[in-house]
């Protein structure tokens, strides 16, 4: 495994993003050392083909510090994303952020990437990979009054309904129903499905992650940005259904209608996520978005991370706004 470092400008707000890559074996486990950078920003003086040259060129670049030194993934692809302009990255409302190419693994920018922290509905995403990976998807679970006695009414789910399991994930994952992720935890045994949520972690060594309910109402539903990142890989390269899902509008069953709570839901560019809010854990954010970024010829897929926010929204479109202006993939 070869060693990467964290570069820092003095005088600029920006360094060099980190290209990332996932081992996967057959069983698909995510091989990734814990050891990660703190902070990964874009430099517009060094273009790097592999860690090596990012280590040869750091060192005699002006104006470069070596501040830290990190294991690092080996890269798949050597390729990078690169500065076209000097425009200044913005100030985020987030305590912790990663932007990164939801193909290539490609870090472009982050803040505190690897701090655990509250993520409220974002849970819901491993809910829906447990429920799906776990049980018949054509299977029926009945709502019981545990389930709706649940906090938020989100969903609109009532007792003694049956639904199946693949279309409890609309009401989850539109409207981030958390009736509904009780009813799939309790089809099988609630506590059985919580181990699997956290088993499954640990399989995609998400290793800042924990979950204690299905829902993420619990403070201890925590995970860091960059974990977040990995599960998000993690669907759309295993389970693309579920984003495929959230990019929705609008679900209709019968005489139910579910409705899509993104505020990115009217915008093109926009092909998937999951925001979530408690009191503890503030906004948070996943968000994916194809953006122009590869030269002048082709669309990127770019996962928006946000953890501990007070605006994501303004957060994301800000994150979307930099990298148009200023970043290409070469």
């Amino acid at each position: 495994m070869s060693k990467g470092f964290i570069l820092t400008f003095a005088s600029v707000a920006f360094l060099a993003g980190i290209g990332l890559a996932f081992g996967v074996t057959k069983s698909v486990t995510f091989f990734v050392n814990s050891s990660r950078p703190e902070v990964v920003i874009l430099d517009p003086s060094i273009k790097f083909s592999s860690i090596k040259d990012k280590k040869e060129e750091a060192k005699g670049g002006p104006e470069v510090e070596l501040i830290a030194q990190v294991e690092e993934i080996p890269i798949e692809e050597n390729k990078s994303y690169v500065l076209k302009n000097s425009g200044t990255f913005p100030k985020l409302f987030s305590k912790s952020f990663v932007v990164a190419d939801i193909e290539t693994g490609e870090v472009i920018v982050s803040k505190n990437p690897n701090q655990s922290l509250p993520i409220a509905s974002l849970s819901k995403l491993m809910t829906a990979i447990v429920a799906e990976e776990e049980y018949k998807t054509e299977d029926e679970a009945t709502v019981s009054a545990r389930a709706i006695s649940t906090y938020g009414a989100q969903g609109n789910l009532k007792k003694g309904e049956k639904y199946k399991i693949k279309d409890l994930m609309y009401p989850l994952l539109l409207e981030s129903s958390n009736d509904a992720a009780e009813v799939l935890a309790e089809y099988g045994g609630r506590e059985t499905f919580l181990k699997d949520m956290n088993d499954k972690a640990k399989a995609l060594a998400l290793v800042n992650t924990n979950f204690d309910d299905p829902s993420g109402l619990s403070k201890k539903n925590v995970s860091s940005a960059f974990d977040l990142f990995l599960l998000s890989k993690y669907i759309n390269e295993y389970r693309d259904y579920i984003f495929d899902i959230t990019k929705l509008k609008q679900y209709k069953l019968g005489k139910k209608t579910w409705y899509s709570n993104s505020r990115f839901r009217n915008d093109s560019y926009y092909v998937g996520g999951k925001n979530g809010y408690t009191d503890e854990a503030r906004k948070t954010q996943i968000a994916l978005f194809e953006l122009p970024l590869e030269g002048e010829n082709g669309l990127r897929t770019i996962a928006v991370v946000l953890l501990g926010s007070s605006n994501t929204e303004a957060d994301a479109r800000a994150v979307i706004k930099f990298l148009n202006k200023n970043v290409y993939y070469e």
